[in-house]
């Protein structure tokens, strides 16, 4: 009975269509980041919002020159997608200062939440092999 009531809900996130306004609202992700990798070693993000991308790179050192690796945020046909290598999440939830995704074909899901306007907090959603939940979480810290 429950999951029957349940279940509405789950689909109704799914199927939320998203408007170009909507998007806009990820420019709190907008300019330079650090942070520090759960290894212990600091990374720098840079993130660039246009009107239905909002690109992320990553680099290795602070003079944002080689990059390391990148992904994107995209609006298509009212869906919020963000993919990187192999992978794709599509957004469930879009508010002031948070956005957060669920796994389309990826083994975790992740959220990006303004704490300030220079701290954003990332938390990964995965489950172990049992089948628990479990959850990391770092901050990004807004370089000027």
């Amino acid at each position: 009975m429950i999951a029957a009531l349940l279940a509405p809900v789950a689909l109704i996130a799914q199927a939320q269509v998203y408007t170009a306004e909507q998007f806009a609202t990820l420019k709190f992700l907008e300019g330079r980041w650090t942070g520090t990798a759960p290894d212990g070693t600091a990374f720098f993000e840079q993130y660039d919002l246009g009107a239905t991308i909002l690109r992320m790179r990553r680099f290795g050192d602070p003079s944002f020159v080689t990059m390391s690796d990148e992904s994107q945020i995209m609006l298509e046909g009212g869906r919020i997608e963000s993919r990187w290598d192999d992978h794709s999440w599509h957004a469930v939830e879009l508010g002031d200062g948070l956005v957060r995704f669920e796994a389309i074909d990826a083994p975790n899901g992740f959220s990006l939440r303004r704490v300030d306007a220079n701290t954003i907090e990332v938390q990964q959603r995965w489950r172990n092999a049992k089948g628990k939940p479990q959850m990391h979480a770092l901050r990004l810290h807004r370089l000027k």
